[in-house]
């Protein structure tokens, strides 16, 4: 069985799955956590394609960054994306 490991995220991003409450998320496990445990509803393709990408940077094929923008494009086609860190220079890591 592959090790899995968790890896930050460059910056910060910000969702809203549920009305009024947001949630940050930092690294490529919470981004996991969020789309299996909080995404609201289905989801559609791009929920999908980053649920694949999150495992495959936890696996370390590809990049936290790349786990990272499937996140933010799944999130803004489904209406969630309340903001993006990089709207917030002084939050940035």
């Amino acid at each position: 069985m592959e090790e899995l490991r968790d890896r930050p995220f460059h910056k910060h991003v910000e969702l809203e799955p549920r009305f009024g409450k947001r949630r940050t998320v930092r690294t490529v496990l919470d981004a996991g956590r969020v789309l299996v445990r909080e995404w609201p509803g289905e989801g559609g393709p791009k929920k999908m394609k980053a649920m694949a990408t999150v495992l495959a940077a936890l696996k370390g094929r590809c990049k936290p960054s790349k786990a990272r923008t499937a996140l933010i494009e799944a999130a803004k086609a489904d209406r969630i994306l309340a903001a993006d860190r990089e709207d917030f220079p002084e939050a940035a890591e």
